[in-house]
């Protein structure tokens, strides 16, 4: 599928989550099998993925934040001539997106996802990353910008 302009890009939005089989539901932090409270801070059991912790500023306010240290892999496969390039993305639905489905790169995984630590499937084009051409950038950058 492929258009131009938001449209376009709604509609597939639309159609992906229509066909998915996805649903999203709060529980209460006990009945996780996989996370839990440790230390102050929820936690994935086996340590890897990310930690919600407390902080409090300089004002004394106090609020969670998301660490994680763990790197992970943003990557496009880019193709064709110069000023014809194509970018092949995908509409990705996870938990935490906004809406759950967001256009994202080729590939947007952490190393706990590459490493499948939560007995899932591996991203499909993971074998595409790293090494399989050069990059054209490389670098430690935020995933979520200010949010």
């Amino acid at each position: 599928m492929r258009g131009d302009g938001p449209a376009w890009l709604a509609e597939w939005r639309r159609l992906v989550l229509e066909a998915a089989d996805f649903a999203c539901e709060p529980m209460a932090l006990a009945e996780s099998a996989d996370w839990r409270l440790r230390d102050g801070q929820i936690r994935h059991r086996t340590g890897r993925f990310f930690s919600v912790v407390g902080v409090e500023d300089s004002s004394g306010r106090s609020f969670p934040l998301i660490h994680q240290p763990e790197v992970g892999t943003l990557g496009f496969l880019v193709a064709g001539p110069p000023g014809r390039t194509r970018w092949l993305t995908q509409m990705k639905i996870e938990p935490g997106n906004v809406g759950a489905a967001q256009l994202a790169p080729t590939l947007q995984a952490t190393q706990s996802n590459l490493d499948r630590v939560h007995r899932g499937w591996s991203p499909v084009p993971a074998d595409r990353f790293p090494g399989s051409a050069p990059a054209l950038a490389d670098g430690l950058w935020s995933e979520q910008g200010s949010r």
